[in-house]
């Protein structure tokens, strides 16, 4: 009698003799050993002998669903920080309901075991410092979804907010209070994370159709993108100071801006007293997440608020879906709408009020 060949029959002598390496290696491949001094290049070579030959092992892709979700984050992410704390919640209390425990996991440049020794079910991307073809081999193994971030080179589900169209109802709004001279500030990085740039781009796009629509003229002055180096406190600090004096120091300067973020709204505040300007008599600002610690600062930070307990449970509902249902359904990119949040940083020139409503686009 014939017996059909099955996955199992290749063991780990074959898959270590194979890759060139040792039985141990693989063993510590397979365990996710970090305590273990093994090369990024021995690491891959190990998993792709796995692959090519079919090598299964207890708690494999063979086994039964874990009912554990694996949530990735890079290594400068921390849970406790307010901004991410809320993509968290809205994942937690979605897997929750689906009956999920969430197993939290920083990406340390190599392929973890959760993925491999089958410890999740799937995974949710923060954020991460992955590389699209990171992801792809993520994905060998675990269904994916991008949480906050977005990319055209890998095809699986996301999750992102309205950078763009949150930017542009922030100068609707500073344009129908009677600004006509609106700045955008950010500081560019030496090196940035695929995350970090396309949003960049989504902001700085919202400012450009923000001139657009308004038939406004593109004054370089008011467009502030200094380059830094440690992106520290310091550094920020210096780089807004030095941004405020050459904008007092114009004939006209601007009367309202929006920065890529709350943190450097907050330092336009803090430090536009030790230049003499007022804000919001002088200067208008607007920052964008709408973190707690608007409320930290006088006067208040108006901000841009992002839907984060919202992403965090669609991101969870899509995963879901996506390990019930394999590939046999679309993957989608869902844009979540932003809210533009008033308080006392922006100065009312002209009469009338304009808040943003929350709402979600399927991109499909």
């Amino acid at each position: 009698m014939l017996l059909k060949e099955g996955k199992r029959k290749v063991n780990q002598i074959e898959v270590a003799r194979k890759a060139g390496v040792s039985r141990t290696t693989v063993s510590f491949v397979l365990n996710g050993r970090t305590d273990i001094s093994i090369s990024e290049e021995t690491r891959k070579r190990v998993i792709q002998a796995i692959e090519e030959l079919g090598y299964t092992y207890p708690g494999s892709a063979a086994a039964k669903k874990t009912g554990n979700i694996g949530y990735l984050i890079s290594r400068n992410i921390r849970l406790s920080n307010p901004y991410y704390h809320r993509f968290f919640v809205g994942v937690e209390e979605a897997g929750k309901e689906f009956g999920r425990n969430i197993i939290v996991e920083v990406w340390r440049k190599n392929l973890s075991s959760l993925f491999w020794n089958n410890k999740v079910d799937g995974v949710i991307i923060v954020e991460s410092g992955l590389t699209e073809e990171d992801i792809r081999q993520i994905q060998k193994y675990v269904p994916v979804v991008l949480l906050n971030w977005s990319t055209e080179s890998v095809i699986c589900d996301m999750v992102v907010p309205d950078n763009t169209g949150g930017v542009r109802e922030a100068f609707a709004y500073l344009y129908q209070l009677g600004h006509r001279r609106i700045g955008f500030f950010a500081l560019v990085p030496q090196k940035w994370g695929i995350p970090s740039v396309r949003r960049f781009k989504e902001r700085l796009q919202g400012y450009y159709m923000g001139l657009e629509d308004y038939k406004l003229p593109m004054n370089k002055e008011y467009l502030q993108l200094p380059a830094c180096k440690t992106r520290d406190v310091k550094e920020l600090e210096e780089l807004v100071s030095q941004t405020l004096k050459k904008w007092k120091s114009l004939p006209k300067p601007p009367t309202a801006v929006i920065t890529y973020n709350d943190i450097y709204g907050i330092t336009f505040i803090k430090k536009a007293p030790s230049v003499g300007i007022n804000i919001p008599r002088d200067l208008s600002v607007i920052g964008f997440d709408n973190t707690i610690a608007c409320h930290y600062v006088s006067p208040a930070l108006s901000s841009i608020d992002q839907a984060m307990e919202a992403m965090g449970k669609l991101s969870m509902e899509l995963l879901e879906g996506r390990i019930k249902e394999g590939n046999k359904t679309p993957f989608k990119k869902l844009t979540c709408g932003t809210e533009l949040v008033i308080r006392e940083s922006v100065g009312k020139v002209n009469p009338g009020e304009c808040r943003g409503k929350k709402e979600v686009r399927d991109d499909g």
